[in-house]
Parts: C-alpha cells; structure tokens; sequence
C-alpha cells in the first residue's frame, strides 16, 4: 500500500478519536450554565455576564449542551441565539 494511503487512514483515526474525545469532555461550566437553563430562556451573552466568561465560551458550551442533552432547544434569529430546556423533559425528570 502507497505511503500516503496509510497516512490519510491514520490521520482520518486520529481525526475520529479527538473528537470523539471533546464531545465526551465535559466543560467546567457545563453543569452551571445547564442550571440556567431550567428557570428560563437565556442568550449566550446573559450567561457570559454571570459567570464572568466570554461570550464564545458560552455559546460553545450552550450549542454543546444543545446537541448532547435531549431536552435543550436553541433557536437563532439572526446573531440572537436562544436557549431553553424544554417543558415534558423537565417535568419527567423531577
């Protein structure tokens, strides 16, 4: 097998590993932004202002939480992003 045929499957491995890796991570804030959520709709922004973090943190740690967790929605109207847990969800869980 050529050489770079092996180096473009080991690179598309690794590739699959890391980010196997960083989806599997949690983010130190992930636990108290998904808190914010419960009480209602927020913005990226709103979260940054009060943990103290930058807006795109919050936004990457929000759109994450939006994929992973099965009862955050997001919804983009332009450059606004919103975030909420949804009703059913919340109320199974408690």
């Amino acid at each position: 097998m050529p050489r770079f045929i092996v180096s473009i499957e080991k690179s598309y491995i690794w590739y699959h590993i890391i980010t196997s890796w960083l989806f599997s991570m949690p983010s130190r804030y992930e636990e108290s932004i998904y808190q914010m959520l419960v009480d209602e709709p927020v913005t990226p922004n709103e979260v940054a202002r009060k943990l103290g973090i930058s807006h795109k943190t919050a936004q990457r740690v929000l759109m994450h939480l939006a994929l992973t967790k099965e009862d955050i929605r997001y919804k983009n109207s332009g450059r606004i992003h919103m975030f909420w847990k949804t009703k059913e969800m919340r109320n199974a869980s408690e």
